[in-house]
């Protein structure tokens, strides 16, 4: 089972018109999301469970791997992940702008919190 991503264009994601992304499983996951490393409108922002019912219900950790990815001309990345039932499921987008859909995992795989130092 690898990961699978979801491409989409900045332009829509910009101007929050991304449709929400759907998926299903068999078994009960955990969706893998990167949020870029910048407070910039260009980039979409984690959300929190304060502030966002949707993240507490599906018990999304704040930042689970921190600069992970390294992508040239754009910040590090830091991964979140949220906690799915088996089913069938749609991701509504948290924010207007850039970030990373990384694809959908058993939740039950083991993924230590760490830094990854850029």
């Amino acid at each position: 089972m690898g990961l699978t991503g979801v491409r989409f264009t900045y332009s829509l994601a910009e101007q929050g018109k991304l449709p929400p992304i759907e998926f299903e499983t068999d078994f009960p996951a955990k969706v893998i999301v990167g949020y870029f490393t910048c407070n910039s409108d260009k980039y979409a922002q984690p959300p929190r469970a304060e502030t966002n019912q949707l993240v507490a219900e599906r018990n999304m950790v704040d930042t689970q791997i921190w600069n992970a990815i390294k992508i040239d001309g754009l910040p590090s990345v830091n991964i979140h992940l949220i906690d799915y039932p088996a089913g069938k499921h749609k991701l509504e987008l948290f924010d207007n702008g850039l970030f990373l859909f990384l694809g959908v995992v058993v939740k039950d795989i083991s993924i230590k919190t760490r830094s990854e130092g850029f």
